[in-house]
């Protein structure tokens, strides 16, 4: 018992505890033995997936393969330097039958050069035969004679070479059954003299065979009006002999890319998720079923050696999980709550839901094949109650720690869930959103909005999944309908969670957890308690309810929890509910502690608060309460008393002024600091007369720069920025509760109403004594039990 009343110890267990469970219900555990059917072969046993495993689907592959290959663009050749070629060639061909034509008109002697010497004419027509050789032309001897008397003019060679050129801007290929069909994509490879580049196109317009081109140039020769008809139809001749083929279709590099990319296809992965059918007895096995059986039989090798490596990787990576977090928030997030009680809140909370997650798990391959309707296998995961967990911790503790329940949680559910990081992502995402849409709630409807909130930003989130499968065929394809089931999950785990949130905090407020709601309980003012304090001390209870207006809009400004502040101050003088004759507020005449000695009165006054701690417990109020009664006196000094001490002791008599001061503790929570705050400033400002902003703005920060001189608040957490904002709330809201009021004009002693004078002697008023009371009582004095003598 000793030991696990160890702080450091039982933080150690609950943590421990955690990452078994972690590891327990995320590892999949299997024994089955696996029959081996063949192909083609009836199975004799039902088979399911004893754990998540991906094998390779070998025909999808080949398929996917075949696909791709189809979808290779073929590959063209583009000689851009063959116009330049066919060009200069028609020019030498021209230049050289003028050059010999004129030495045969001249009768000159011929110029020292080879290209003349080899074709040195002895007549016309051997300079025509030069000029067909050179051009490759077949010419009739009409065509040929035609030639001889143009004496191969330059008009004629620029009518030849204009036709050319026009001819040569098509992709000019062979074969017509290579041109790309209509709308195929297809890569020119454009080779110039030094030089290439590809051209990815779409339109084959452009590609013509070499016989469309010849019969073309007729066409482009009526567009020369320029020449006349003989220069027209040789210019044709010699464009229509001379163009070539500048586009052909490179079969090799086509092959060598299709293959390139059939080879870098990736694996078709599909996904066998738990408990999923793989085969049915009385069913023949076919290639897929048969792939199936070999993937998960490989997988098992090893049997519970298998499982028992799986379950101790899980064990270490939730330990290093969750002691990360936890150590990085304890150092670095100052408000993370990190006391025994909230981290076995965590610990508690997080293996509830890692269990409804594995019975999810494990349901959701059968409920899939029962519904059917395009249902997916995993479907059912998306309503993890992840958000129950963040919404019960929110209202348990704080956002930020939360925030860090819900990054582990999202990493700890993946792991049994096929580490699937885009779940992970999901379960954070929806667990943050829980969170931050739930603060401080004084309403239960305003858990079932947040749980709807939460599941409707889930299923924008299932839908992003989907999507991405459906791109990249990770899961084996998705069905048309299957997204509309996740959404349908998401929205119902974010209301289950809302729902189950409601049925966990009674759990925890029985572990010592104070709610909101337990507070609203408390506000009942026909509380036992209240209601005594009511009937007994109504002095103390109109200074409880000012404090609790101080202490909630102070709350409220620097973010503390404005509702425990409010509820605490109804109760935190409770105990003066016993001897209220002793307290200022509620004496009307007598003072008792003028018939005391100081050392009594001090007595008396402590009292108060070990009082009000009793009635407290015996009434089971939680521990918010119980610190605003102990701490909001702190452990300051009654001055008054012991002022009074000091001017009563007889020479050398020492007053100690611990017997002076409150036993209580100081503050140590932001709430308590502004009750302590608030019990001060509210009584010290009813000293105060006709007070002004000023008046009230002077006094309060006396009063808090007090309570700092006496080291009061060397135990909470309330920083200077805070305090300074909390001593302008109590002055703005003093001084709006204590506005001055105009001094309404007093009645004239007679008025007239309608003409007729009404004698002020003859109005009933009530106050005259009352006419009631017989003559005796009202000779009687009043006296009321503040007033009596004490005995």
């Amino acid at each position: 018992m000793k030991l696990l009343q160890n702080t450091l110890t039982r933080k150690i267990l609950a943590t421990a505890i955690l990452c078994i469970a972690t590891a327990l219900l995320t590892t999949h555990f299997s024994f089955q033995e696996l029959p081996q059917f063949t192909v083609g072969e009836v199975a004799t046993q039902d088979v399911e997936a004893s754990m998540q495993f991906d094998y390779v689907d070998e025909e999808a592959w080949a398929e996917r393969k075949r696909e791709v290959a189809a979808e290779q663009i073929p590959i063209y050749d583009l000689d851009v330097s063959k116009k330049l070629t066919l060009a200069h060639r028609i020019n030498t061909a021209f230049g050289t039958a003028r050059q010999a034509w004129s030495q045969i008109a001249s009768k000159t002697p011929e110029p020292s050069n080879d290209l003349v010497q080899q074709t040195e004419p002895s007549s016309a027509q051997q300079i025509q035969q030069t000029f067909e050789d050179t051009l490759g032309l077949q010419l009739s001897s009409t065509e040929r004679q035609a030639f001889i008397e143009t004496e191969w003019s330059i008009e004629l060679q620029q009518a030849s070479l204009r036709l050319l050129e026009d001819s040569m801007q098509f992709y000019i290929i062979d074969v017509a059954a290579e041109i790309p069909k209509v709308g195929q994509r297809y890569a020119v490879h454009r080779q110039f003299e030094q030089d290439q580049d590809v051209l990815t196109l779409t339109d084959a317009r452009n590609v013509k065979t070499l016989t469309e081109v010849r019969q073309y140039v007729s066409v482009l020769a009526a567009n020369l009006p320029s020449y006349n008809e003989t220069v027209r139809m040789l210019g044709t001749t010699v464009a229509r002999q001379t163009v070539q083929v500048n586009f052909t279709y490179n079969h090799l590099k086509t092959e060598q890319e299709r293959r390139l990319t059939t080879e870098n296809t990736p694996a078709v992965v599909r996904r066998v998720n738990l408990g999923q059918s793989i085969v049915r007895k009385g069913d023949v096995v076919d290639s897929n079923q048969a792939m199936m059986l070999n993937a998960l039989l490989t997988q098992q090798v090893g049997g519970a050696s298998s499982a028992l490596g799986e379950f101790i990787v899980k064990l270490m990576m939730a330990a290093f999980v969750v002691v990360s977090l936890y150590l990085f928030s304890i150092n670095y997030i100052r408000k993370f709550a990190s006391s025994v009680r909230d981290v076995e809140a965590m610990a508690i909370l997080s293996v509830f839901v890692l269990l409804v997650s594995r019975l999810l798990v494990m349901a959701a391959v059968p409920l899939s094949e029962m519904v059917g309707f395009g249902m997916g296998n995993a479907s059912l995961w998306y309503a993890t109650p992840i958000a129950a967990g963040t919404l019960v911790l929110r209202i348990l503790t704080n956002s930020e720690t939360t925030i860090v329940w819900a990054i582990g949680m999202a990493l700890l559910l993946a792991f049994g869930m096929g580490n699937d990081v885009f779940l992970a992502c999901f379960f954070m995402v929806t667990g943050i959103t829980a969170a931050a849409t739930l603060a401080h709630t004084r309403d239960r409807i305003n858990l079932l909005r947040a749980g709807l909130q939460t599941g409707l930003l889930g299923a924008a989130m299932a839908l992003l999944i989907a999507f991405y499968h459906a791109q990249t065929d990770a899961v084996g394809g998705i069905d048309n309908i299957q997204p509309l089931w996740d959404v349908l999950f998401c929205l119902a785990g974010g209301v289950t969670s809302a729902f189950l949130a409601l049925g966990l905090l009674p759990l925890f407020e029985g572990m010592g957890f104070v709610t909101d709601y337990k507070m609203l309980e408390l506000a009942n003012l026909n509380h036992p308690l209240l209601r005594q304090l009511f009937v007994q001390a109504p002095g103390t209870y109109h200074h409880s309810m000012i404090m609790a207006q101080l202490s909630e809009a102070a709350a409220e400004a620097i973010g503390a929890n404005a509702l425990h502040a409010k509820i605490a101050c109804y109760y935190h003088d409770i105990g003066k509910s016993l001897q209220p004759q002793f307290f200022i507020e509620n004496q009307r005449g007598t003072n008792p502690h003028d018939n005391l000695e100081p050392h009594q009165s001090a007595r008396v006054i402590k009292t108060h608060v070990v009082d009000g701690i009793v009635m407290a417990k015996q009434h089971g109020l939680p521990q918010p309460i119980l610190d605003a009664i102990e701490m909001h006196h702190g452990t300051s000094l009654m001055k008054y008393f012991y002022i009074k001490a000091m001017e009563n002791a007889v020479d050398g008599e020492v007053v100690d002024e611990a017997d002076f001061r409150y036993s209580g503790k100081r503050p140590s929570t932001r709430e308590a600091g502004i009750i302590f705050l608030a019990d001060r400033v509210e009584a010290a400002c009813r000293t105060l007369k006709e007070p002004s902003h000023a008046d009230f703005q002077k006094m309060i920060s006396k009063l808090v720069n007090s309570a700092i001189t006496e080291q009061q608040f060397e135990e909470c957490p309330l920083t200077l920025k805070e305090l300074y904002i909390i001593m302008d709330v109590f002055t703005t809201t003093m001084t709006n509760m204590y506005h001055q009021r105009i001094e309404y004009p007093k009645m004239p002693p007679n008025k007239k109403s309608g003409g007729i004078e009404v004698s002020g002697s003859s109005i009933i008023t009530l106050e005259r004594p009352n006419p009631l009371l017989t003559k005796s009582t009202k000779d009687e004095p009043q006296t009321t039990d503040a007033t009596k003598p004490t005995p």
